[in-house]
């Protein structure tokens, strides 16, 4: 007997993060959408790689479409901070989602609105 797939009527689906990077301009640019948790934790690491990839630049980090902002992108942000604070470069995050910025308030990360 086949089964079939579960409908919770009422509940949204999960909405799975996505990590988008763009290099055309200057700053670098990446953006998170979704809910930002572990699971992203391969595209944090595709993104990580690209980024290092390319000579060293500022990064812009879009945040406006994140759903959900766990630790796994704070990790995210802190990793990128390490690595480009001492090539003299920043990471500057622009348009937090409302629960990004909360998580973002309490842990004392700068914001740039």
């Amino acid at each position: 007997m086949r089964r079939r797939p579960v409908v919770i009527l009422g509940v949204d689906p999960p909405v799975v993060g996505q990590v988008r990077c763009s290099f055309g301009e200057d700053p670098a640019r990446v953006e998170l959408s979704g809910e930002i948790d572990m699971a992203c934790d391969d595209q944090f690491d595709l993104a990580r790689r690209a980024l290092a990839a390319r000579r060293p630049t500022d990064v812009v980090v879009d945040l406006a479409g994140v759903v959900f902002f766990g630790a796994a992108g704070l990790r995210f942000l802190a990793e990128l901070i390490q690595a480009l604070t001492p090539t003299g470069h920043t990471v500057q995050v622009v348009n937090p989602s409302r629960s990004a910025a909360r998580l973002l308030d309490i842990t004392g990360f700068a914001i740039h609105r």
